[in-house]
C-alpha cells in the first residue's frame, strides 16, 4: 500500500480567469484532508490561508452588469462578496434592469402573437427588444447561423445589457440529419438549436431513441454563456472536451418556445397572460412526483430534499413509486384539482412519456389534453422528455412540446433533458452529482428566487454544479447533464411576485436588531418569517420561526424589524418570508455570530463541505502572476 498521501496536494488552480457577467471569478479547489493509505491516517488541515498575486489585465475590457440579478447572483457565488464594491464604482459599471430579448421569425411576428407577448413582458416590467432570425442571418458575422445568433445575442448583451433571451420557434431535425450540423434556413418557425460534441458512453441510446446522430447533444446553453467561442481550434465541432472549453457560467438566461403553427404560438401566449393575470390572487401549491429509477435508487429522495425548500405554510403534496401513491390515475388526479404551481418529478423518461419503474407511464402525451388547469412550470429530471429537435411526423412532438402547446395544459415552463442523461446510483450518491443534483439545485433557488423565473434558477443551478463538479468537466456525462438540461418556456415567468427590493446581508449578532424589505405579496395578508440554513453535506433544512404574524399593507409591502433570536453560531441563514397565499421571498443571507462573538472567523471555514471555492478579483485587474 502506498505510504504517498492522497490526493497528494492541497490545493488545485488551472488559472482560468472566468467572466460572469463581467465579473472576473476564479476557482481554487482545496484539499483539507490527506489520507495516507499504508498507514490508515488521515491528515486534517484545521486552517489554510491563500495568497494571490494579481496583476493589471492587458485584456479587452468588459462592461460590469450591477443589476440587482446580477450582484445577488454573484454574492451567493463567491466567498469575498466585499470585493463587489470595486466593481460598482468602476465607470464601466452599467445598470441596465430588466431587459429582454426575443429572438423569433416573421411567421410569429406577423401573427400578432409575438405582439402580445412583448405587452406581457412589458407589463412585468422589462424593455423588450425582437430579431428576426432572417435579419440577423445577414446582419452578423458567424461562420454558421447559431454563431450569428450568438453573436447577436452578445451585441444585445453588450450595448443593452440584457438579462433574459427567448428563441421563440422550434428547431430543425434536418439540421443534423446528414450526420454534421448543416444549419439552412429553410423553415419558417424555425430558430436553430447549437450541436456540441458530447461523445458520452450512453450505447447508442440518443440516436436509437431520436433517429438522431448519437454524440450531437443539442443545448441552448450555448445562446447564454457568451464570453468564450465554444470552438477555440476553428474546427467547426463546438464544445469539445479539452479542446473548446465552454463557457459553464451562462452571462443571460435563455428559455425556448418550440412552437411551429401560429395557432400553437398564440395558444401559449394566451395561456401565459391567464396565468400572469391570475398569479397575484392564486394560492401556490406543488406536486412532487418520484418513480423508482433502478433497485438501489429512488426518484423520491430528491422531492424528500426539495420538499425541504418550502417553507410549512405551502401545501405541497408528493405521490411516490416506493410508497405505492403514483400511478397513472393519482398524478392526473392531482394534476387536476391541486392545480400546482410547481411540478417536479423523477423518473425514467422517453420522447412522449415518464414512466414508472419497468412498468406503464404516469404521465404521456394525452396527460395535457384530460388536465386543464392554470398552468405551472415543471421539472423533469428524466431522459428524453425534451427533445424538441426530434422529427415530429415519425416520433410526435416531445412531450414538454405537447404540454406547451395545449391550450390548457399543465405548463408554461418545462425544465427536461433533450437527451438521455445520467444519475449516480445508490442512496450514497444519488445526491450528489449528475440529475440527482442538479433535481434538487434548481429548486433551492427556484423557491427563493421565484419571482425571476425558471431561466435564472436553472443558470444558476448549473453554474453551483459547475463549481462542484469543475476538475471533473471534462468526464462527458457530467458535460451531458449541463448540455442537456434545458428550459422549454419562458424564462423569467415568476412563480409569485413576491420579492425584496433591498435584501440585507452581512454579519450580525445573536440579539441584535434587523430590519427586512419585503414587496409583491398578496395585499393585507399574514406572512411568517423564517431563518434557513440547508446543509449540503446532510441535505436537511435547518429552519427556525423567528416571526409568526406580520402583516402586509395594502399594497402587498412589509417592513419589519425584530431581534435576532439564540440560533446556531457562526452559521449564514437566509432569511424567508412567505405569506398565507405560498408566496416566498428571500429577505436576505446575513452570518450570524453568537452574542459577544470575537470576529467571525475566515470564510474559508466552509472548505469542509465546498471544497470547490470561487473569489472575485477585483475590477482593476484580470490576471495571475502566481498563486498558493
Amino acid at each position: 500500500m502506498s505510504r504517498e498521501p492522497y490526493p497528494g496536494r492541497i490545493y488545485e488552480f488551472n488559472g482560468r480567469v472566468h467572466l460572469l457577467r463581467g465579473h472576473k471569478i476564479v476557482l481554487v479547489t482545496l484539499y483539507p484532508v490527506q489520507y495516507i493509505p499504508a498507514e490508515n491516517k488521515i491528515l486534517f488541515y484545521r486552517c489554510m490561508r491563500i495568497e494571490l498575486s494579481l496583476k493589471h489585465s492587458e485584456a479587452e475590457l468588459h462592461r460590469f452588469m450591477v443589476d440587482q440579478l446580477t450582484l445577488s447572483y454573484i454574492r451567493e457565488l463567491v466567498i469575498n462578496p466585499e470585493l463587489l464594491s470595486t466593481y460598482i464604482g468602476s465607470p464601466l459599471a452599467f445598470n441596465a434592469g430588466n431587459r429582454y430579448l426575443i429572438i423569433t421569425r416573421s411567421t410569429f411576428v406577423n401573427s400578432g402573437c409575438i405582439g402580445q407577448l412583448v405587452e406581457i413582458l412589458e407589463g412585468l416590467g422589462f424593455t423588450v427588444y425582437v430579431k428576426l432570425v432572417e435579419d440577423i442571418k445577414y446582419q452578423y458575422g458567424g461562420r454558421d447561423l447559431p454563431e450569428k445568433i450568438r453573436n447577436c445575442i452578445k451585441t444585445y448583451y453588450n450595448v443593452y445589457g440584457i438579462s433574459y433571451v427567448l428563441l421563440f420557434g422550434d428547431a430543425d431535425p434536418d439540421d443534423v440529419a446528414g450526420g454534421a450540423p448543416n444549419y439552412v434556413l429553410d423553415k419558417s418557425w424555425e430558430v436553430p438549436v447549437r450541436y456540441v460534441v458530447n461523445p458520452d458512453k450512453d450505447r447508442n441510446c440518443d440516436e436509437d431513441a431520436t433517429g438522431l446522430p448519437n454524440d450531437l447533444t443539442p443545448t441552448d446553453y450555448y445562446y447564454a454563456g457568451l464570453d468564450s467561442n465554444w470552438d477555440s481550434d476553428y474546427d467547426l465541432n463546438f464544445g469539445e472536451s479539452n479542446e473548446d472549453e465552454v463557457d459553464w457560467l451562462a452571462d443571460v438566461y435563455a428559455g425556448r418556445v418550440p412552437v411551429r403553427t401560429y395557432t400553437d404560438a398564440w395558444r401559449f401566449v394566451s395561456k401565459l397572460s391567464s396565468y400572469i393575470s391570475s398569479l397575484g390572487e392564486r394560492v401556490k401549491r406543488v406536486l412532487l412526483v418520484g418513480a423508482v429509477l433502478f433497485e438501489d435508487t429512488d426518484g423520491a429522495w430528491a422531492k424528500y430534499v426539495v420538499h425541504e425548500f418550502y417553507p410549512p405554510n405551502v401545501t405541497v403534496i408528493g405521490l411516490y413509486e416506493s410508497a405505492g401513491t403514483l400511478s397513472y390515475s393519482s398524478a392526473e388526479a392531482y394534476l387536476a384539482s391541486l392545480d400546482p404551481v410547481g411540478v417536479n418529478t423523477c423518473s425514467h423518461g422517453g420522447i412522449t412519456a415518464l414512466y414508472l419503474h419497468e412498468g406503464p407511464p404516469f404521465v404521456d402525451d394525452e396527460t395535457a389534453g384530460d388536465v386543464s388547469n392554470t398552468g405551472a412550470i415543471w421539472y423533469a429530471a428524466a431522459c428524453l422528455s425534451g427533445a424538441f429537435d426530434v422529427e415530429e411526423s415519425v416520433l410526435g412532438p416531445s412531450l414538454g412540446e405537447v404540454m406547451l402547446r395545449d391550450e390548457d395544459g399543465p405548463v408554461l415552463a418545462y425544465v427536461e433533458a433533450t437527451r438521455c442523461t445520467w444519475i449516480f446510483r445508490s442512496e450514497a450518491l444519488f445526491l450528489t452529482g449528475c440529475s440527482g443534483m442538479t433535481d434538487w439545485l434548481f429548486w433551492c433557488y427556484m423557491v427563493r428566487y421565484g419571482s425571476y423565473g425558471p431561466g435564472y434558477a436553472l443558470y444558476k443551478a448549473k453554474a453551483r454544479y459547475y463549481i462542484k463538479w469543475s476538475s471533473y468537466m471534462n468526464d462527458e456525462a457530467h458535460r451531458k447533464v449541463l448540455f442537456t438540461e434545458m428550459l422549454l418556456g419562458e424564462p423569467a415567468m415568476p412563480m409569485f411576485f413576491s420579492y425584496s427590493p433591498e435584501p440585507v446581508s452581512g454579519t450580525y449578532h445573536v440579539g441584535d436588531y434587523i430590519t427586512v424589505h419585503g414587496a409583491g405579496f398578496h395585499p393585507n395578508s399574514v406572512v411568517s418569517i423564517y431563518f434557513e440554513h440547508f446543509d449540503e453535506s446532510n441535505f436537511l433544512m435547518h429552519r427556525i420561526l423567528v416571526v409568526s404574524s406580520v402583516m402586509t399593507d395594502s399594497g402587498g409591502e412589509l417592513v419589519h424589524t425584530f431581534r435576532i433570536p439564540d440560533v446556531a453560531p457562526n452559521v449564514r441563514y437566509d432569511i424567508i418570508a412567505v405569506d398565507e397565499y405560498g408566496n416566498i421571498a428571500l429577505l436576505g443571507n446575513i452570518l450570524v455570530l453568537g452574542p459577544l462573538s470575537p470576529p467571525p472567523p475566515s470564510p474559508f471555514a466552509d472548505v469542509l463541505l465546498y471544497p470547490s471555492l470561487w473569489l472575485i478579483i477585483p475590477s482593476t485587474f484580470g490576471g495571475w502572476s502566481k498563486g498558493g
